[in-house]
């Protein structure tokens, strides 16, 4: 895969991939309802690559470096009161099934511990979403907390791992 921080030019692809229903099955807020929204969360993302210096990546295959197939990677993201460097992803559906979130957060970790020194990453999933869960498994992600989501919704499950972990 290739890896690079976005642009306000991915705002179609963000929209393709955030807009389909079927990559918003376990998120409760439901799909992006219009290009209009896709660009808000790229104006919020490149912002936080100029404070931050990292952020979700824009990914593609190296066989096909013209289609945009997800995003992801260590963001900082809000968890209760705080904000810690989140781990997240979401791939277009027909990048599903090929390992690549699994390849996307091993990167993502090892970006986070090596290059970025951070303390610590951390996940939130919905419950119900066991492919995501395992991804966050199995690479070494420990399960810290159940919260119960205020709306009825599945609970998310949060997720934590820290550098000396990954030692």
């Amino acid at each position: 895969m290739i890896f690079r921080p976005p642009t306000m030019c991915d705002a179609a692809d963000l929209f393709r991939i955030f807009g389909d229903p079927l990559t918003n099955r376990f998120n409760p807020a439901g799909p992006y309802k219009n290009m209009a929204v896709a660009e808000r969360k790229l104006a919020r993302w490149i912002a936080q690559w100029e404070h931050d210096g990292y952020g979700q990546w824009v990914i593609y295959l190296k066989s096909d470096p013209a289609r945009v197939i997800g995003f992801g990677g260590v963001a900082n993201g809000q968890f209760g009161d705080e904000e810690k460097p989140n781990l997240g992803f979401r791939f277009a559906t027909e990048a599903w099934g090929k390992g690549l979130a699994t390849e996307l957060a091993m990167f993502s970790l090892l970006t986070a511990f090596s290059t970025l020194n951070l303390p610590e990453v951390w996940g939130s999933v919905r419950e119900n979403h066991l492919a995501s869960r395992h991804v966050f498994e199995k690479i070494g992600m420990q399960e810290v907390e159940v919260v119960a989501d205020p709306d009825g919704a599945p609970a998310s499950v949060i997720y934590r791992i820290l550098q000396q972990a990954m030692s």
